[in-house]
């Protein structure tokens, strides 16, 4: 978690927007604080000290203003905002080291300002107005995750099997993808997040709790005071262009396959390595696509289990 989310989800605890799970997971990292604290010098205990008692004179002074109160927590999280979260931020991560992240690049557009961003995969992801992304110089090696803090993004993620691609909201939401396109849209001020796949298939969670599988034309609404997710049909689909540059006969092969969500065997005799210089779209049935570059390299295909799986053969 960003120190950006962590702002975010503070605020939303002092103004009274959380739900149960949120709520709870502020108070386990203010318990956790006395057990890290002991891990302090006893100079930077009383220098930490000094700034929450002032921080707690000022909560309490303008305690007016909070529009709902937590049983005795409320004060103390608000000192730690009042701080600048630097507090929390800086127990947090001595709490887990392993949640320390390499350096993060903020993107904000403006109400009338599209923005095309390209990632160090490869990955595009096309920022729609008034949306703020956080993502990573450089991805781990584990997973490769980003953060839509607020607005409408829509991403076209490279196919890596072993390094899963993950887009997480504001309200704790994980779309976790290996490559395929889809569109997030979560506005702070309105109840629902909205997810839709315009190609392959995406998994939903919060929580490590799944809400759902989507594919290509699927829509999953997410509402955040009540914690309900219901998927449909997307009414208007969203098509992308499938490019290969002298991609070899396997890679195409398994971005047709995840794209929609096919199984597509080579029989023996086939060349793996032929290869194809072409452009598709994402609305063209993938029979018709599988026929083109049959035609190209003079093979045939057959197909089985009402269109989802293929053979190449000579």
């Amino acid at each position: 978690m960003t120190e950006e989310k962590v702002k975010l989800l503070l605020q939303k605890y002092l103004d009274g927007d959380t739900d149960q799970y949120e709520t709870d997971q502020i108070e386990e990292w203010y318990l956790a604080l006395d057990k890290v604290r002991n891990k302090l010098s006893s100079e930077h205990k009383k220098e930490v000290s000094e700034k929450i008692f002032l921080a707690v004179k000022q909560a309490m002074e303008s305690k007016s203003k909070i529009k709902k109160i937590y049983p005795v927590m409320l004060y103390r999280v608000a000192a730690v905002l009042l701080i600048g979260v630097a507090v929390i931020l800086g127990f947090w991560k001595l709490k887990d080291p392993a949640s320390r992240s390499p350096d993060f690049i903020s993107v904000t557009t403006t109400v009338k300002e599209h923005k095309k961003i390209t990632l160090t995969d490869g990955s595009e992801i096309l920022l729609g107005p008034s949306a703020k992304l956080i993502y990573p110089q450089t991805f781990n090696p584990g997973n490769r995750s980003v953060e839509l803090i607020s607005g409408n993004a829509f991403f076209t993620v490279v196919h890596k099997e072993k390094q899963p691609f993950i887009v997480r909201t504001s309200c704790n939401l994980d779309i976790k993808v290996l490559g395929t396109s889809f569109g997030v849209k979560t506005i702070n001020s309105k109840p629902n997040v909205e997810i839709t796949v315009a190609t392959g298939k995406v998994a939903v969670s919060r929580s490590n709790h799944l809400l759902g599988i989507l594919t290509k034309g699927q829509t999953l609404n997410y509402n955040k005071k009540t914690g309900i997710a219901t998927s449909s049909l997307t009414r208007h689909e969203k098509y992308i262009e499938l490019e290969f540059n002298a991609a070899n006969l396997k890679q195409v092969i398994q971005k047709l396959e995840y794209v929609y969500d096919i199984k597509i065997s080579m029989a023996e005799g086939v060349n793996p390595n032929l290869k194809l210089t072409a452009v598709f779209l994402s609305r063209q049935q993938p029979e018709e696509i599988i026929d083109i570059i049959c035609s190209l390299h003079h093979l045939r295909f057959s197909t089985v289990k009402n269109l989802k799986s293929f053979k190449i053969y000579k």
